[in-house]
């Protein structure tokens, strides 16, 4: 049988992930949309939310951009795989939108967590309250409240507290669309982002680091351990998992 960790294994994460120039990178957007039949109503208010962003701070709106396109192959394969249905269009939106909240945090915050500055405690319970004020701007823009959960939650194992991660009440598209962008936006953030934390691991170190991590983000699912590996690999810019499965 066909192994989930195979069916993954070309999710061209580096390829997208480490594009740096926002209007190339909205132009791409736009055929995504296209090619993702993402309803054209659903489509100008993303687009709007994420203009509203890039004048805020384009760093903001570049995170978003260059996650779309690994939120949505990630929970695509994911779904063929285990053939449930994705809502192309809540991850669509969710993609993009994810840090919208952080139009309500200080610059001097921004510029340190885009340098991968080190961040004192009250940063980082700042910085938490992102994905709350980015739900209530979603909801006030009326998006879909698959999107507003899973931009409310694209943290949810990295916030600490048991009320993180229940996922009762989830169907399986929101949990997918919320762990797709949550993947998505670790890779994003890894690559293009000195982290404090890792930057002076050697890269055996870092393979298990990155793999911990996205297990973390993931929970404890069927398609956690190989995804992880998965992902892991084409961060560090393999070609392919055997020196992570081999370990």
């Amino acid at each position: 049988m066909q192994t989930l960790e195979r069916h993954l294994n070309e999710l061209p994460i580096v390829d997208y992930v480490g594009l740096q120039n926002y209007d190339d990178l909205l132009h791409d957007a736009h055929i995504l949309a296209k090619e993702n039949h993402v309803d054209e109503m659903l489509q100008s208010s993303t687009f709007e939310l994420l203009e509203e962003m890039r004048v805020y701070d384009e760093d903001i709106a570049i995170g978003g951009l260059r996650t779309l396109p690994v939120a949505l192959s990630t929970a695509s394969e994911i779904g063929l795989f285990y053939d449930i249905d994705i809502d192309r269009g809540s991850i669509f939106a969710s993609s993009l939108l994810h840090d919208v909240g952080k139009m309500a945090l200080p610059k001097e915050l921004l510029v340190k967590s885009t340098i991968g500055q080190e961040w004192t405690t009250a940063d980082t319970l700042t910085m938490r309250q992102h994905i709350y004020t980015g739900g209530m701007i979603l909801r006030n823009r009326c998006l879909p409240v698959t999107v507003i959960r899973s931009v409310e939650e694209h943290h949810h194992k990295q916030t600490g507290g048991n009320e993180y991660g229940i996922d009762a009440h989830l169907n399986n598209e929101e949990r997918i669309c919320r762990d797709a962008v949550a993947i998505a936006d670790f890779a994003e953030a890894d690559i293009n982002r000195t982290n404090t934390r890792n930057q002076d691991l050697s890269r055996a170190q870092r393979e298990q680091e990155i793999c911990k991590d996205i297990r973390y983000v993931l929970g404890d699912y069927s398609y956690c351990d190989e995804l992880s590996r998965v992902v892991a690999g084409q961060i560090l810019g393999y070609t392919s998992t055997s020196l992570l499965l081999a370990g």
